[in-house]
């Protein structure tokens, strides 16, 4: 394992994406918990109609104001194609887009959040590159500490998709020592690949997909920083289904 973190440092992180209105995913993934950070990887809003997405729009702000996390739990937010900027509000547990630093204790994990861009989008492809380029110069001072980044869109093949994929996304993490990326935006179910990671540069790449948009409750997926497991719950049942391991020789070393 790179980052070598012990087990009491280790970090429990709930992983959904894509609720495209859902306000009651949103409220039924952040009431009470056992975890240490929930992503909301995009796409948390309707895009139209416009009175739609501005509706969405409050309720979100409304959902911001009224969150009062425990000591130990943070959320993290990133912009999907459909949200528009999000931008960072006066929670200070609560992060957002641009977001690059270390989240509770320092030696517990470092957290980059990077806003929505296409590749044809350059200059904002670039702007995210430069974020985690700052991020890596951060990340230095403590290279054990596992790296995470939040970003809408996934690396190809991930879900068995590529359609709307990231290409950009492997050769940086190849080229920077980022543990982990957290995202969405393909609607699908995990169990068509029968995996939901995929072995990305030197690190894993996730997505918890979504089965049913008219289910009760969302698709998400639980990982564990230090051991790696990784859960995946569908229609409010864990289910062994899908594998969490996308290679059994894995981690190759980022060093």
């Amino acid at each position: 394992l790179r980052c070598g973190v012990d087990a009491a440092r280790a970090v429990r992180i709930l992983l959904s994406a894509d609720f495209h209105g859902r306000f009651d995913w949103l409220e039924y993934l952040t009431g009470p918990s056992k975890v240490d950070l929930i992503v909301v990887a995009g796409d948390l809003l309707r895009f139209e109609p416009a009175e739609e997405h501005a509706a969405d729009r409050k309720a979100l702000a409304a959902w911001v104001a009224r969150r009062n996390p425990p000591s130990r739990l943070h959320y993290a937010l990133c912009s999907g194609n459909h949200d528009g900027a999000l931008e960072p509000g006066p929670n200070p547990k609560l992060h957002s887009d641009g977001f690059n630093d270390y989240i509770g204790a320092k030696d517990r994990i470092f957290l980059t959040i990077l806003p929505f861009s296409w590749e044809f989008e350059k200059e904002k492809h670039q702007a995210a590159y430069r974020l985690l380029c700052r991020g890596a110069a951060r990340h230095v001072e403590t290279p054990r500490v596992p790296w995470v980044v939040v970003q809408h869109r996934p690396p190809p093949g991930l879900l068995g998709r590529s359609k709307d994929a990231d290409y950009g996304l492997p050769k940086w993490m190849a080229s920077l020592p980022i543990d982990f990326v957290l995202c969405g935006h393909d609607h699908v179910s995990p169990e068509l690949s029968k995996t939901c990671v995929q072995v990305c540069g030197g690190g894993w790449a996730l997505n918890a997909g979504q089965t049913d948009p008219t289910a009760r409750t969302p698709d998400f997926l639980t990982l564990d920083t230090q051991s790696r497991h990784i859960f995946w719950v569908s229609r409010g049942q864990r289910t062994d289904k899908i594998s969490a391991s996308p290679n059994p020789d894995y981690p190759p070393s980022h060093e």
